[in-house]
């Protein structure tokens, strides 16, 4: 079963929210897992593996 993405909000504290003040748009999203051994780059690196490639 896929995890479904669920709209997540910028930590108000982070270099991201910085640079958003004035956006007049963004979009921030999250999935749970369960694969915690993971680092965030390795759940990015899994993630572009399986992506189709017309994305």
């Amino acid at each position: 079963m896929n995890p479904r993405p669920e709209p997540a909000t910028v930590p108000a504290a982070s270099r991201a929210a910085t640079l958003l003040q004035d956006a007049d748009f963004h979009d921030a999203w999250r999935i749970s897992s369960a694969r915690t051994e993971r680092s965030a780059l390795a759940h990015f690196i899994a993630a572009m593996r399986t992506t189709p490639p017309w994305v």
